[in-house]
């Protein structure tokens, strides 16, 4: 779920590596121990799919959404019908 929140990440910013100046190995330590994530742009279209990514990259993998809530949100949003 994690993987699939930076892909939607890098989807609506157009392919932007969400970390342009961290090496991997950096950037492994970084998202575990600083719980480090991608920022998005003041006018990013939908708070509402914002707010999931966010909880599809929550720190504990037990608090992000299954892919069954995933899905629900995009049968019952607007802007993905």
């Amino acid at each position: 779920i994690y993987s699939l929140a930076i892909l939607f990440w890098q989807i609506f910013h157009k392919g932007e590596n969400p970390y342009p100046h961290i090496s991997g190995s950096q950037l492994l330590i970084q998202v575990v121990t600083s719980d480090l994530r991608p920022q998005f742009e003041n006018n990013f279209f939908d708070k509402n799919f914002q707010k999931l990514i966010e909880k599809m990259w929550n720190k504990f993998a037990d608090e992000r959404p299954s892919i069954s809530e995933i899905l629900n949100f995009f049968e019952n949003s607007n802007h993905f019908n």
